[in-house]
């Protein structure tokens, strides 16, 4: 339990030095979880999703590009600045893994088995290798003066 505790502020001062903000101060064991109830309380039909209340809720109306919340002693980075995400996933992707819960979550009903969220291994970088000729600049031009003409016809 003390051990959770250290690196759970170890790393929101890590993240504080770095300058990223975090939702809110996170008790002992508990992190966030009394913000997040709060915002649970105040949830209806017609608001967001509970992180994203979470969220919004310390911070205000506008989220930071990249912020730390700590709903747990675990903590989470989240990045709501979409040129930052394209940057990790176009050109830092080999230097991080994507998230297995994420994939179970949200792609495996949708994309399957796909290389967007494969593990950065050697089988991972000789597929993306592969397909890396069919996504050329002048082919897409190619392909999206292909698929106008069949949509205006």
């Amino acid at each position: 339990m003390y051990a959770t505790c250290i690196v759970m502020y170890w790393r929101y001062f890590h993240y504080k030095l770095q300058g990223v903000p975090c939702v809110g101060f996170p008790l002992p064991v508990l992190g966030n979880v009394l913000m997040i109830k709060k915002a649970l309380e105040t949830k209806n039909d017609y608001t967001w999703t509970l992180p994203e209340e979470f969220w919004f809720l310390g911070f205000g109306n506008r989220l930071p590009p990249m912020f730390s919340a700590f709903g747990s002693a675990k903590g989470m980075l989240v990045v709501t600045d979409p040129e930052i995400v394209s940057e990790l996933y176009h050109a830092k992707n080999k230097y991080f893994e994507k998230s297995s819960k994420f994939k179970r979550q949200m792609s495996d009903g949708f994309i399957g088995e796909s290389i967007l969220f494969s593990p950065s291994d050697d089988l991972w970088a000789l597929k993306r290798k592969r397909i890396g000729s069919a996504f050329y600049k002048d082919k897409l031009n190619a392909m999206l003066k292909t698929i106008i003409g069949l949509a205006d016809a």
